[in-house]
């Protein structure tokens, strides 16, 4: 796995005015959660244009992270972003983490793409946390 000079896996995170919407902490704890992934990896941030201050935050992490690219222009919303993502994913593998998400455990999810690789898959899926209660989902 993780061939040297090859990008493994391409993390594709959609924003739009994530600093209006009071998400600003969660956008930063989204993007330290993906700097600590301890394979090569790229994080593209497709931005819709946001005008709230989001993209001048997204280059304040950019210069402290050196795996984050940022795509400023406008969209037709989220799924747009994630194709154009798609488009641009240098990485074998493809991952979407919304802007107020964050990865629990990376090794955890290195080890779930090693596995999948092992096994010859196409797709993997994966639990998520979400609420008050830590749900599964």
């Amino acid at each position: 796995m993780n061939v040297v000079g090859k990008t493994l896996l391409t993390i594709v995170t959609a924003t739009f005015n994530a600093i209006k919407a009071g998400r600003q902490e969660q956008l930063v704890r989204c993007v330290q959660s993906v700097a600590r992934l301890p394979v090569r990896h790229e994080h593209l941030i497709i931005d819709g244009a946001s005008s709230d201050g989001t993209v001048k935050v997204l280059r304040e992490l950019a210069r402290s992270y050196k795996d984050v690219r940022i795509v400023s222009e406008r969209d037709s919303g989220i799924y747009d972003a994630y194709n154009k993502g798609a488009r641009c994913a240098a990485g074998e593998w493809v991952h979407y983490l919304g802007c107020d998400d964050y990865i629990i455990s990376p090794e955890n999810m290195v080890a779930a793409i090693s596995q999948a690789e092992s096994d010859k898959l196409d797709f993997i899926v994966s639990p998520v946390r979400y609420g008050q209660d830590n749900a599964h989902g």
